[in-house]
């Protein structure tokens, strides 16, 4: 693995922050994060993140995963406590455009079977998470 990366599940009430991204017609969504700077841990590195991100600042409840493949190792943390107002900011921002197109969407828990998460295996491991909230 040659990098770490760190992102956060950010949950108000029964929706999830998800960063939808879409490039030469393939949209998708996934998790507010990014990579772990040196001398940063992976949880300082998911609050910087969805801060850059989100232009919130959160709370992490706890680390929910570590995955990791061929390329990254990524931990992944649940907040349920935010303060601030959910903008795009960031890189994304800055290169958000009618070709290369961002935003922040709540997706309800109950809607996760009908978006495309990547990397799927996180978003069957999300799926499983929120299991009974999927069964509404």
């Amino acid at each position: 693995m040659s990098y770490n990366r760190a992102a956060v599940f950010v949950v108000n009430n029964d929706k999830i922050l998800l960063l939808y991204r879409k490039k030469d017609n393939k949209g998708g969504y996934v998790v507010p994060g990014g990579t772990v700077e040196k001398g940063e841990t992976p949880k300082q590195a998911a609050i910087r993140e969805v801060k850059e991100e989100a232009n919130i600042e959160i709370y992490i409840d706890k680390l929910l995963w570590e995955y990791g493949d061929d390329i990254s190792n990524c931990y992944y943390y649940i907040s349920s406590n935010f303060e601030g107002e959910v903008k795009l900011g960031g890189e994304e921002a800055i290169k958000n455009s009618p070709e290369n197109q961002y935003r922040l969407d709540w997706i309800n828990i109950s809607e996760l079977n009908k978006i495309v998460l990547y990397p799927s295996e996180i978003h069957k491991r999300i799926k499983n998470y929120f299991k009974k909230s999927l069964k509404k």
